[in-house]
């Protein structure tokens, strides 16, 4: 089959287990399934995310941070509360995903946990080259502008994040032989 029908048949599948109930087999179970994958990131996305603003928010507001001077560059407290939320939701997003999403034993969770911030900090890079590529297109500072962009960075950065993490991390690359049936 080739696979643009098998990924027919794989959403084929996620749907039917998503309008008839199963939320057991579309939840819990362990799979491959992309598609079940993905919708179960979601979850861990959106997790994370307030991971990341509610950590952030709570130490710019509780912890007071004073502006640093590092290589010469001054680091306000809003962008070191920033990078304490992010790295706080990139550990919860971690560990939902190898718990729920990407299923996968015997691997060295350091180096695991490493490829995967990597490709998280990727991601947040894309986000960035997104909302800034969006000010070209949406000029302005006001409230609903600013949204629209950090949500349209936010789901590109979504995208990439999973795409990388599923096809770099938990894709198995090995180059077995299928046993040849008699």
């Amino acid at each position: 089959m080739s696979a643009a029908g098998k990924g027919g048949t794989a959403l084929r599948r996620f749907l039917s287990l998503l309008f008839h109930g199963r939320f057991r087999e579309l939840l819990l179970e362990p799979t491959d399934d992309g598609f079940i994958q993905f919708f179960r990131f979601l979850f861990v996305g959106g997790t994370a995310t307030l991971v990341d603003i509610g950590a952030g928010w709570l130490f710019f507001h509780f912890c007071r941070p004073v502006e640093l001077v590092l290589f010469g560059l001054t680091v306000s407290g809003g962008v070191q509360a920033t990078a304490v939320g992010f790295l706080l939701g990139l550990v919860a997003n971690y560990f939902l995903s190898f718990l729920w999403v990407f299923r996968k034993a015997n691997v060295n969770r350091v180096v695991e946990f490493l490829s995967f911030a990597a490709i998280g900090l990727v991601g947040l890079l894309v986000k960035s080259v997104t909302f800034s590529l969006l000010g070209f297109v949406l000029p302005g500072d006001g409230d609903l502008i600013f949204l629209i962009k950090n949500v349209g960075g936010t789901l590109t950065a979504l995208v990439w994040n999973f795409a990388a993490r599923k096809l770099l991390l938990y894709t198995d690359h090995s180059c077995k032989k299928e046993e040849e049936q008699p």
